[in-house]
């Protein structure tokens, strides 16, 4: 039986290669975030903090999860007993996470657009390229808080 966390690590994380992160790509990149039309204004935004979601779909659909995206470019994903920790960066609006845990997604980056909802503190994530179904299905659409 395969292991719970390589699992659930590849639903979130993801099963194919996307792009890397472009190489001007900032951890705390104020002035990337924030869609046309959004609740806050993208130059007073910032991507890094805590931020708490439920799985849109898949397997663990409306499970509750937290993201950490630090300023020094690490993330940590945790739902329940369940966790991952990774990479990431954004630009131009998207983000990119990449797996650094032994899951059976180390080493893959997904790419997600971020468009803020209200002051900052709400953010919709889509997917912008990922070749891992089980990934996009259960975040594709998400929502996230700041908590």
């Amino acid at each position: 039986m395969r292991n719970p966390l390589c699992l659930l690590a590849a639903l979130v994380l993801g099963c194919g290669g996307a792009p890397e992160a472009s190489a001007g790509a900032q951890p705390n990149a104020v002035g990337d975030v924030g869609g046309e039309g959004s609740g806050a204004e993208a130059a007073d935004c910032s991507f890094a903090g805590r931020w708490a979601g439920t799985f849109v779909g898949g397997p663990y659909e409306g499970r509750d999860m937290t993201w950490s995206f630090t300023d020094d470019g690490t993330v940590r994903w945790a739902s329940g007993e369940l966790a991952f920790e990774g990479t990431w960066s954004i630009a131009d609006r998207v983000v990119s996470v990449t797996d650094t845990s032994e899951s059976g997604c180390t080493g893959v980056t997904g790419t997600f657009s971020v468009d803020y909802r209200s002051d900052c503190d709400e953010v919709v994530i889509a997917t912008v390229e990922d070749a891992c179904a089980p990934r996009t299905v259960s975040t594709d659409g998400m929502t996230l808080t700041r908590d």
